[in-house]
């Protein structure tokens, strides 16, 4: 038995407790033709004091079995069937059109009874095809009923249980399969109503989001080969705040630049003496707005070794400076054979653009920034 289950049998419980009182069962047979009685006549047929007598109509309320109602006239009550279903009690002769607005909404609604074992009640067009089934086969059926997959059972049953036992409304997100197959992706909101006759109605609201969520899921899958890529190329893209050194890139930017705290290191521990200027006036001037657009190379011996790197760096659009985007890549192997590397840089003449030189450079090879 799970906690669904026992919730419905304390449910259940709490009708045979308040029946277990001589006084209460009279009461209950007493109601039982529908009518409305005033706990006047009550009490005047049963010689119980009218005070007595609303204690016992309190308890029967509170287990289901009987609506109390307090009005200037007196306290009436009238009895509750116990298995009384909504479709068959409760707006019956207003059914079909009840069903009618519930079907022209846009939205998926089912409504479960918890005195019934969480029996679904009520359910509108949508929400019965999208588990592929009419309404009349969803009303009257439980999750067991409805769904095969028992991991999908047992999410649905503990956030029924959550709803149950919050206070506010409460919002999930679940997985389902139909009965063809088809895996679908709800975001259900969940809210407990609870009516001074003592039933207590799980309302669902579900909102399919089965195309947004693969779209979310084929962007990460394609950031994450992106990154796989990019890596194997050597090369990392990266967002800078230059004022403060805060990096946003990919894990393996620190195989370039190494960090600390999510910061990159300084400039004068991590690029040699005889770079550090140039790396620092490029930084000012694209924090100053001389340039939106420089290219560059630097070494580094921070790690015992000489490694050269290239960057390429552009003030960010979508944020204001000091941030600059860029992508840095580590040319060790390439320089070390082919390049004499100069360490000087010098403005670019048009499109406010700084350039680096070299010595030589084979025809064959390609700058990665111009």
């Amino acid at each position: 038995m799970n906690e669904l289950d026992l919730v419905a049998y304390q449910e259940e419980a709490k009708k045979h407790e308040a029946l277990s009182n001589p006084l209460r069962v009279w009461i209950f047979r007493q109601l039982a033709d529908g009518r409305e009685y005033s706990t006047v006549d009550l009490s005047a047929v049963s010689g119980v004091d009218a005070a007595e007598m609303n204690q016992h109509l309190d308890i029967l309320k509170k287990a289901g079995l009987a609506v109390v109602q307090r009005r200037q006239e007196g306290v009436f009550c009238r009895r509750i069937a116990l298995e009384a279903r909504f479709s068959q009690v409760h707006l019956k002769d207003d059914w079909p059109c009840v069903q009618k607005f519930l079907d022209s909404l846009p939205v998926c609604i089912y409504i479960e009874d918890v005195n019934l074992n969480f029996k679904h009640v009520l359910c509108n067009r949508i929400c019965a095809e999208l588990v592929g089934k009419t309404v009349e086969e969803v009303i009257g059926r439980t999750q067991q009923e409805l769904f095969t997959n028992p991991e999908e059972i047992r999410e649905f049953q503990s956030a029924d249980l959550a709803a149950l036992k919050s206070s506010v409304p409460t919002e999930s997100i679940q997985s389902f399969t139909d009965v063809s197959g088809k895996r679908h992706i709800g975001k259900i909101c969940r809210t407990c109503l609870d009516f001074p006759d003592g039933r207590k109605w799980l309302l669902g609201i579900v909102f399919d989001i089965t195309s947004e969520a693969e779209q979310q899921e084929r962007i990460a899958s394609l950031l994450k080969l992106f990154e796989h890529a990019v890596s194997l190329a050597a090369l990392a893209p990266f967002r800078c705040n230059l004022a403060t050194r805060e990096v946003i890139a990919p894990a393996h930017f620190s195989n370039f630049w190494p960090l600390h705290d999510g910061k990159i290191i300084p400039v004068a521990e991590y690029v040699i003496a005889e770079d550090q200027q140039k790396i620092t006036n490029a930084f000012q001037s694209l924090c100053e707005g001389r340039i939106d657009h420089i290219s560059l190379d630097f070494r580094s011996n921070y790690h015992g070794t000489l490694r050269y790197f290239k960057v390429g760096m552009n003030t960010d659009p979508f944020h204001p400076t000091p941030w600059i985007l860029g992508v840095i890549q580590e040319v060790t192997d390439f320089m070390t054979q082919h390049i004499q590397f100069v360490s000087t840089w010098s403005p670019g003449k048009s499109s406010r653009t700084a350039n680096f030189v070299f010595l030589q450079r084979p025809p064959s090879w390609k700058l990665c920034f111009r």
